[in-house]
């Protein structure tokens, strides 16, 4: 199965101890710019990000949940991946992921 979490479901210590017990972890990094961008586009309410869109706010929120994502990933997708490479990259992470932990 995969479960794609919202951003803030990372801050909670109960989420984090089912990730890091029951899952394989993928932290797809997207960088403030992207994330900034990201978060301008969808127009949507952020309840973290009251204070407003800001590159500032963003780049805040990131450094805040930045050592939740350390604490639980098991693969790290970096942010200079094209969109169209993600699942492509992705799977190939996890193949080694998976053949370095079942040997």
């Amino acid at each position: 199965h995969v479960v794609v979490l919202g951003g803030g479901a990372i801050e909670s210590d109960d989420v984090r101890a089912a990730l890091n017990d029951k899952a394989i972890v993928v932290w797809m990094q997207a960088g403030h710019k992207r994330t900034h961008k990201n978060l301008t586009v969808a127009k949507k309410e952020r309840p973290e990000l009251k204070a407003g869109i800001t590159k500032e706010n963003v780049k805040n929120l990131i450094a805040l949940r930045t050592p939740h994502y350390e604490e639980v990933a098991d693969v790290i997708l970096l942010p200079h991946i094209r969109y169209r490479d993600h699942v492509s990259v992705t799977i190939g992470l996890l193949q080694r992921f998976l053949a370095s932990h079942t040997a």
